[in-house]
């Protein structure tokens, strides 16, 4: 198969005219489509700074790691946000074996608030 594109023959463009004709998800863009038209790079923005604001932590780094799949799974599986429950154990863990100080009771108190 060639990797150039060609242009379709007669036959073959009508055929696909009379295809998109008979599409009723489809429709012929016309000048006043155009003119209302804004760049998609807009529109993406837009819908992405509707669902991740601002980051609440910015001295988080970005980190790959390889997990068990049965770890992940059950992570996936019990919660919708498995990313910050992971964080949430991992946290824990430290505490537990003294990589990290205790936390202080306001914040363990704020914390299980917001999760409530």
């Amino acid at each position: 198969m060639s990797k150039r594109s060609r242009r379709p023959s007669a036959d073959e463009d009508e055929k696909i005219n009379a295809g998109i004709a008979s599409d009723p998800d489809t429709f012929e863009a016309g000048d006043l489509f155009f003119q209302q038209a804004s760049p998609a790079s807009q529109k993406m923005q837009a819908l992405t700074r509707k669902y991740r604001g601002k980051q609440k932590s910015p001295v988080k780094k970005p980190v790959s790691l390889r997990i068990n799949e049965d770890i992940l799974i059950a992570f996936k599986e019990n919660s919708l946000k498995y990313g910050p429950t992971m964080e949430e154990a991992l946290h824990e863990f430290a505490i537990k074996r003294g990589w990290l100080p205790q936390p202080k009771i306001e914040e363990k108190h704020r914390k299980s608030k917001k999760s409530a």
